[in-house]
This record gives structure tokens, sequence and C-alpha cells, in this order.
């Protein structure tokens, strides 16, 4: 009985003496679970996204070139307004300067004054300076 038991190969409890015959699977076609309509949907979509994308790009191009003249419009408004304002500045400056003012009184037939008086008003009376 020794001998018996020292030729057997020892297996593990549970497992079978032989494996089972396994059939091949048969195998078939699955069509595609997505439907065409779907994919135009989604390609409609992407269209509509880039036209859209596309005609708010040029919008907002034109928008910037618009405000870009109306810039340079102002611009050149402003220059005009600046060469007006120094002119002006240079022409008050010449009609209060000291000469201008002489020649406008002679115009005018004024005359250099004499004599220098005081107004005194605390006092109430006028008095005449000394030169």
């Amino acid at each position: 009985m020794s001998v018996a038991l020292a030729g057997a190969k020892s297996r593990p409890w549970g497992q079978p003496s032989s494996r089972p015959v396994i059939a091949t699977p048969s195998l078939s076609v699955v069509p595609a679970p997505a439907p065409r309509r779907g994919f135009a949907l989604c390609v409609a979509t992407c269209v509509l996204l880039f036209v859209g994308a596309l005609l708010l790009s040029f919008y907002l191009n034109t928008r910037m070139v618009q405000g870009a003249y109306e810039m340079e419009a102002i611009k050149v408004e402003i220059s005009a307004v600046q060469i007006e304002e120094e002119t002006l500045a240079a022409s008050a400056a010449e009609a209060t300067s000291t000469q201008g003012l002489r020649s406008e009184a002679a115009a005018l037939g004024m005359v250099p004054a004499t004599s220098l008086r005081h107004i005194d008003l605390d006092a109430g009376t006028v008095s005449k300076a000394t030169n």
C-alpha cells in the first residue's frame, strides 16, 4: 500500500482529475451603437459654432477699426483746438502786454496821467501821491 500511494500524484482537494472540453464560441457581427443622425447633429453643431465664432471675430474686428477711426478723428480735432488755443493765448498775451495796452489806450484817446491820487476808504479822503 505504501508503494501504491507513493506512485500517485498528489492533487489539492476540489480540483477535477481532467479538464472539461470547451466548445469554441460562435462569433457574430454587431451593428454600430451610434446612429447616423447623432453624427450629423454633431457636425452641424460644430459648423454652427465655427461660423458663429468667425462672425463674432469679424464683428469685433470691425468695431475695433471703427473705434480706431473715431480716435483718429478725435486726435485731429484735439490738434485743431490746441492750435486755436495757442493762437488765442498768443493774441491775449500780445493784447495784455505793456506795448499793446499803450497802443489800445492811445487808439481810444487816453493820455498818461500826470499825477496819481489815492483814496483812503477808512478816512474817506482823497490824497495826492508824491512823484
